[in-house]
């Protein structure tokens, strides 16, 4: 399932492998490791790794990987149907 009205993406390296990034006006509305299951492939949005939701989820992430900081305040806009948004 691909998330709609994305304004937003961008590829980031991880310590898991790389990892792409999608954005929507309202907040981050994806994140996935390339190969994994439920990966929506190519996404229509342009990339844009400034973007401010993408930009903050990569600061977040890098330092959770640097230091174990579990602390997230990215702003989430998660697709998909009340389940899928519930787990």
């Amino acid at each position: 399932m691909t998330p709609r009205h994305l304004v937003a993406q961008a590829r980031i390296d991880s310590p898991l492998g790389p990892m792409t990034l999608a954005a929507s006006a309202e907040g981050l509305a994806g994140l996935w490791f390339d190969g994994q299951k439920h990966h929506p492939g190519a996404l229509e949005a342009p990339h844009d790794a400034a973007q401010a939701f993408i930009a903050q989820a990569r600061a977040e992430l890098a330092r959770y990987w640097q230091d174990g900081t579990r602390r997230f305040e990215v702003r989430l806009a998660p697709q998909g149907t009340p389940f899928q948004q519930a787990v």
